[in-house]
């Protein structure tokens, strides 16, 4: 199995590129919101059984508009509706990238571990000439220092 997974480079001018199409997108998306991890886990996870139930909600109401009491604003829940399929759409696409960027991060992030591993096994094994600040720049690559460093071989992405 390949012990690099991406052996490619970002060219500083491509992020730079690829940095303003994702503030360009957030700019046409002015009205996203984050919410907090209690918010999120407060609020129900719609499926497309739900996402049924919310269409034949406002087939109803947009079929008998005086079915609903005076106050129920149709008008809104109408727009409410357009907007999830509209995220809906958008998010289906961005998912797959960025589940790939996730996955490509993690690919990076192994290779530099391996090669960081690499180098602090190849650096313990040298007796260097200039023994004081090596000795200083080894321990500090030190694998204890690493919380995890898990170093894997996946599946080529």
């Amino acid at each position: 199995m390949d012990n690099h997974h991406l052996a490619v480079s970002l060219p500083a001018d491509r992020l730079t590129r690829v940095l303003n199409l994702l503030r360009k997108l957030e700019a046409e998306l002015p009205f996203l919101i984050m919410l907090s991890d209690e918010e999120r886990d407060a609020m129900p996870i719609l499926d497309e059984r739900k996402l049924a139930y919310i269409d034949r909600a406002l087939h109803l109401v947009e079929a008998h508009p005086d079915f609903m009491p005076r106050d129920f604003e149709a008008d809104e829940f109408g727009t409410d509706v357009k907007l999830v399929k509209a995220l809906g759409l958008i998010h289906s696409h961005l998912l797959p990238l960025a589940r790939k960027l996730d996955d490509s991060l993690r690919c990076a992030e192994n290779d530099a571990c391996r090669a960081a591993l690499e180098v602090h096994r190849h650096a313990s094994l040298e007796d260097p000439a200039d023994t004081d600040s090596l000795d200083a720049m080894i321990d500090s690559l030190s694998p204890r220092r690493f919380r995890r460093c898990h170093v894997s071989n996946p599946a080529h992405p």
